[in-house]
């Protein structure tokens, strides 16, 4: 099935698809670059996956930055918003009632999730008599990751939180991974693997990312000089700022604010 809809930023919403199969149902859909969903809900539980590109999602404080290897589960009626820096094409699973026992979102990382999430992409433009069956497998499959990856670290979600947080408000200046460490008693070592295994990304990268985000926000007040604000948020200077701004975005920094200028 595929709509010719807008989404609530008004951005078209094409390749947009959904299938029901079983207990779940399975909906794909495109954004284009910089589209931003303000803030929103869904009314069931959902996991999302990335099948091309990478997104932003912030609730309250707590930023998640998704891409190929990682996934989000969201319990209903949590408020969000989304941001997506490129053009990204996104998978949800509608999770069916009673599947879980989390009240909290939460994203994990898991080297398996390229792979299954274009085997279910795939699956939703099939048209043969399994297809829907193949589709509620996949979804059980992924589910069943996720949960299970959760599962191994609500034990020290409270203190995993506590890292997040500090490196959401430091972002500029982050803590080093020691200081981290001794800040929750923790070793460094079970810091590292514990931070990756639940937010998808090591603590250097989680950063990188959240610095270069927070900053392509910055970078539309014309107000702040790009060498200030490279200085402000972290980077060795404006050259090193430009050089990874370029990477993520495919545009330099000042090509970014004339564009928002201009549209």
């Amino acid at each position: 099935m595929v709509l010719a809809e807008r989404l609530p930023c008004g951005c078209p919403r094409s390749g947009y698809a959904r299938r029901a199969a079983g207990a779940y149902a399975v909906s794909r859909c495109s954004y284009l670059p910089s589209c931003a969903l303000g803030t929103h809900a869904h009314g069931e539980d959902r996991i999302v996956l990335t099948l091309r590109g990478a997104f932003d999602s912030t609730y309250a404080s707590r930023t998640f930055a998704l891409d190929a290897w990682s996934a989000i589960y969201r319990p209903a009626q949590i408020e969000h918003r989304d941001t997506y820096p490129d053009a990204s094409v996104c998978l949800a699973i509608h999770v069916p009632a009673g599947e879980h026992g989390h009240a909290d979102t939460f994203a994990v990382g898991d080297e398996e999730l390229p792979s299954i999430t274009r085997r279910l992409s795939a699956e939703l433009d099939a048209t043969d008599a399994s297809a829907e069956l193949v589709i509620e497998g996949l979804s059980a499959q992924i589910t069943g990751r996720l949960l299970s990856s959760c599962e191994r670290s609500l034990p020290g979600l409270k203190w995993l939180r506590q890292v997040h947080d500090r490196l959401e408000d430091e972002w500029a200046h982050p803590p080093t991974l020691s200081e981290i460490a001794t800040t929750v008693d923790r070793a460094t070592s079970h810091v590292a693997n514990a931070f990756k295994r639940t937010y998808g990304k090591s603590i250097g990268e989680y950063v990188r990312d959240v610095r270069i985000w927070r900053t392509r926000k910055l970078v539309e007040d014309r107000s702040i000089s790009l060498a200030d604000l490279a200085q402000h948020a972290g980077f060795a200077d404006q050259s090193h700022f430009a050089r990874l701004f370029k990477r993520h975005f495919r545009m330099t920094p000042g090509e970014y604010r004339r564009r928002r200028a201009e549209g």
